[in-house]
């Protein structure tokens, strides 16, 4: 298993992500439908940028990525972000809930992060 970054490197990789999408705050905060203020706190570390997690991967960002620094920052070539693109193929009710997997991811890196700190 690969160890879960800082919360500060999280952070960090988020404001990549904001560039890579080629998106100020403004713009970032509007696509994933939170306040300019708490994505400007995600950015400084303010506040746990692990739970932007179900929103990035709605975005196409890669969780792995995201959380461990491993692998590519995209699930896929994205040049706008998945809320945005033209849906390519028909939806029907096999695609998978992306949110409620990223909220399974988040819930258990945080008890993952948590048993570690108690082992210290």
């Amino acid at each position: 298993m690969s160890n879960i970054l800082s919360d500060e490197k999280i952070s960090a990789n988020l404001c990549a992500v904001i560039e890579a999408l080629g998106m100020n705050n403004a713009s970032f905060a509007k696509q994933i439908k939170k306040s300019l203020a708490n994505v400007i706190e995600y950015r400084e570390n303010k506040r746990r940028a692990i739970h932007l997690v179900p929103f990035l991967i709605e975005l196409g960002i890669n969780g792995n990525w995201y959380l461990t620094g491993e692998g590519e920052m995209f699930l896929q070539d994205v040049t706008k972000p998945a809320l945005v693109r033209e849906p390519q193929g028909s939806y029907n009710n096999q695609n998978p809930d992306y949110s409620k997997i990223g909220k399974m991811l988040v819930d258990t890196v945080e008890a993952a992060m948590d048993a570690a700190k108690k082992r210290k």
